[in-house]
């Protein structure tokens, strides 16, 4: 079924944060603002930069520090608190970085929406805040256990449902499954976690599990990408609303090394360091130059002018790409909303490696530099940037080194 396709919320704002590089945001009444910053030995923190370090949800943002020569290290989140998505036992915002309470030894996080995701690196996996826990409980002020995973080595936060991939190659999910996007063969919703139908060989490396809003997405080992969920989002070439419950093959793709997906698009990056993607491309999101018809891809898409992509990150209407450059250094490149549909580089880059790069799925940009410090843009309505205020910023800026613990 052929439907006309509309951008999802229009928010404005920009601003700082700490951790991995958020997608593109709006800035201050709007208007995207492009800031040059460099890199600042004065404000090196105690951020990690390695894939999956930091993320962001709506109004909130989480962030695995170094971890020291016995491998502990913290998680800290900043912005919205109502439903306890900042993990400290309690529900009062907090415009500076908290510590979250009770979990250590954190490989990666992942955020969207009002709830948060940590990989330990004993394969446990620890959920807070509201949404499907996968313990049975849809709302936690500190993090609790998710059920039966023991052995997960990548995971992805959904806006209401969540994937885990497993040391084996298998896949497990749990939350909503409206449109079959837990892939057990069922729409039937699962408050703990579910075996993917079918489903071998998954890549064991950050980026091999992504979940969007009704769907997910798995790169395998073999560079090849399954999906399932609502039928539109999957690029295998329907644009109805029908579930699909089981993995399917995205047609037409090779050499895949990691996919991102938050909500309503998809991005994956091949090995050679080009950039596919398929849905929602309504506001540019995909960097296909001119925009999908209908503004959606129903099939996976060039990025243009895109090379050299080491990581990336999806928001709600926004993407954005970490890049190596000819200096050995790296820069970020965005698209989607006031970026436009082809990919331009938002002035922003550091020396060395590595750098973390991850989205908010509200309207906020987090990157973490090598050297442990962070910056970002985009809304800070409720502290989400963690620099001691509200107040959005429309170019990035180093994040002030106020943690509370």
């Amino acid at each position: 079924m052929m439907r006309s396709r509309s951008g999802e919320r229009n928010a404005a704002g920009a601003g700082r944060a700490w951790g991995r590089l958020a997608a593109g945001t709006l800035g201050v009444a709007g208007v995207m603002t492009m800031g040059v910053v460099a890199a600042s030995p004065a404000l090196a923190g105690p951020a990690q930069s390695v894939p999956g370090s930091v993320d962001g949800g709506h109004d909130h943002s989480v962030l695995v520090t170094k971890p020291d020569s016995t491998g502990y290290n913290e998680v800290y989140a900043s912005g919205s608190n109502a439903v306890g998505q900042l993990g400290n036992n309690s529900t009062v915002n907090s415009t500076v970085f908290t510590k979250v309470r009770n979990l250590t030894r954190v490989k990666a996080v992942s955020a969207n929406v009002h709830y948060s995701l940590a990989l330990k690196a004993d394969g446990t996996v620890w959920a807070w805040g509201q949404g499907n826990l996968g313990n049975g409980s849809t709302q936690s002020s500190v993090p609790v256990q998710v059920s039966g995973i023991t052995n997960a080595v990548a995971i992805d936060a959904g806006a209401a449902h969540a994937v885990a991939v497993l040391s084996d190659g298998t896949v497990k999910a749990w939350g909503s499954n409206s449109h079959g996007q837990l892939g057990n063969g069922t729409t039937t919703a699962s408050a703990t976690p579910v075996t993917v139908t079918g489903l071998t060989g998954a890549a064991t490396t950050y980026g091999a599990a992504a979940a969007g809003l009704n769907h997910s997405v798995v790169v395998l080992a073999d560079g090849t990408v399954k999906a399932w969920g609502k039928e539109d989002m999957l690029g295998i070439g329907a644009e109805g609303y029908d579930p699909v419950t089981s993995p399917v093959s995205v047609p037409g793709l090779t050499g895949v090394a990691e996919a991102s997906a938050k909500f309503t698009h998809t991005l994956v990056r091949l090995s050679a360091g080009t950039v596919k993607g398929w849905g929602n491309d309504w506001n540019g999101n995909l960097g296909d130059g001119t925009g999908s018809p209908d503004g959606w891809a129903p099939t996976p898409v060039n990025a243009i002018g895109l090379t050299a992509v080491q990581g990336l990150a999806t928001g709600q209407n926004h993407s954005a790409v970490l890049r190596t450059n000819s200096g050995g250094g790296w820069e970020v490149w965005n698209m989607g909303y006031s970026f436009g549909h082809t990919p331009i580089s938002a002035n922003h880059s550091a020396p060395g490696g590595p750098a973390a790069i991850g989205a908010g799925s509200g309207a906020h940009t987090l990157v973490t530099h090598p050297d442990g410090s962070a910056w970002g843009r985009g809304d800070n309505s409720t502290g989400e940037l963690g620099v001691g205020d509200t107040t959005a910023r429309n170019t990035f800026t180093a994040v002030l080194e106020t943690w509370s613990r």
